[in-house]
């Protein structure tokens, strides 16, 4: 499929809000866009682009003027148009044209531009990773010094609001709320450290490090009943954990859990 028409890859700025109180900020967000000229160039349709330039939701017309205003060029980012437009309704498709017969050699270059596509693609993806992972540090940072001037509720409301968002974090953010978990633990912000590390959890459910350092968290809550059960369950990820196998041990030797039954 092809179609008359400039369009690309093109992206709008928003704000939200996180934290509350006097703690609450504006932050300024990109959200990208798959965007085609409709004939006689009076208008635009415009669809949504998650972070590894799928296409979701329904696209929608905007006219030439507020297209203008509102939605910037991004030309580093390619995406096959006919990919995006196979996959919107009918009726929202562009007019089709016919597509030329296949020639010799065709074939290299279909396969050069799929490589192009995805490698863009990948491109986009690990840029929209490291902006959510540079935005969250800025905020930890923050955090970390309203913590060390003595206002732990300010501190707080910060770490929190990290990791309540509502952002699609990827797998590769585990490693960053694991750090932002442990960190809070030695500070001994234990409440919001087991948010930081069930918020890793949702990327990583069968890291069994990952358990391991939450059953420590509530070892230090003196909830030993959660300690063991956390304990326990890095132990069916992985039955040959020796931090794990001692710490149970320990719980034990010392009475904070009863010897298991012979």
């Amino acid at each position: 499929m092809t179609f008359e028409g400039r369009s690309g890859v093109f992206s709008t700025k928003g704000n939200s809000w996180i934290g509350s109180g006097t703690t609450k900020r504006k932050v300024v967000s990109r959200r990208f866009w798959f965007c085609f000229e409709m004939p006689g160039g009076g208008a635009w349709k415009v669809q949504p682009l998650t972070s590894n330039l799928v296409p979701v939701g329904t696209p929608r017309q905007v006219e030439a003027q507020e297209f203008a205003a509102s939605y910037k060029h991004e030309p580093d980012f390619y995406v096959d148009p006919n990919r995006i437009i196979s996959l919107m309704p009918e009726e929202d498709r562009p007019q089709a044209a016919g597509r030329p017969e296949p020639v010799a050699g065709a074939e290299s270059d279909i396969d050069a531009e799929r490589r192009i596509n995805a490698e863009a693609q990948a491109a986009m993806r690990l840029r929209e990773v490291e902006r959510l992972e540079n935005e969250a540090r800025a905020d930890y940072g923050m955090g970390l010094t309203f913590f060390r001037a003595g206002n732990t509720r300010k501190a707080m409301e910060i770490f929190s609001s990290i990791a309540e968002r509502d952002i699609a974090w990827q797998p590769e953010h585990k490693h960053m709320f694991c750090e932002f978990g442990t960190g809070l633990r030695k500070t001994r912000l234990l409440d919001v450290a087991l948010k930081h590390y069930f918020k890793a959890l949702e990327m990583a459910p069968e890291d069994e490090h990952l358990h391991h350092n939450i059953a420590r968290v509530y070892y230090e809550q003196n909830k030993y009943d959660n300690c063991r059960q956390w304990l326990e369950k890095s132990l069916e990820i992985n039955p040959e954990l020796t931090p794990s196998q001692q710490f149970l041990s320990f719980l034990r030797k010392t009475g904070k859990l009863p010897s298991p039954r012979v």
